[in-house]
C-alpha cells in the first residue's frame, strides 16, 4: 500500500484449535501494536524516515478466500483494486485477496 502500514504476512491457527478465538485474538493484538505509537529500535537514527518512525494508517494482509469472512468480521475491507507486485506472486494462491483495516479514526457526521 502507498501508506504507512503493518503487514501481515502468514496467520494460521492449527485446524484443532480453530473456533476457540485464538485467530480472533491474534488480530486484536496485532491492530493493538500498529495503534501504538512507534518507538525508536534498537539502533535506529535519532533522524530519518524509517517506515516504523510515523504513524501507521492500515493493517493489510492478503487473505486465502476461505479466510475472507473471518477478516471481515474482524473489521478488514476487501480491495480488489489492488495488484501484487510481480516479486511476491510466487508464493500467492490463486485467488488470494488483498484486505486492509483502516487504523484511522472514522468521523462522525
Amino acid at each position: 500500500p502507498q501508506s504507512a502500514s503493518l503487514n501481515i504476512n502468514k496467520l494460521a491457527v492449527a485446524w484443532v484449535h480453530r473456533r476457540k478465538g485464538l485467530g480472533r485474538g491474534l488480530i486484536r493484538f496485532l491492530i493493538q501494536l500498529a495503534k501504538q505509537p512507534a518507538q525508536k529500535a534498537v539502533g535506529q537514527r535519532k533522524s530519518g524516515g524509517g517506515s516504523r518512525g510515523s504513524t501507521l494508517e492500515v493493517v493489510c494482509l492478503s487473505s486465502l478466500p476461505t479466510a475472507v469472512m473471518f477478516y471481515a468480521a474482524c473489521g478488514f475491507r476487501e480491495d480488489r483494486n489492488v495488484g501484487f507486485g510481480s516479486q511476491d506472486t510466487s508464493e500467492l494462491i490463486e485467488g488470494q485477496v488483498y484486505m486492509e483495516y483502516s487504523l484511522r479514526k472514522r468521523q462522525r457526521k
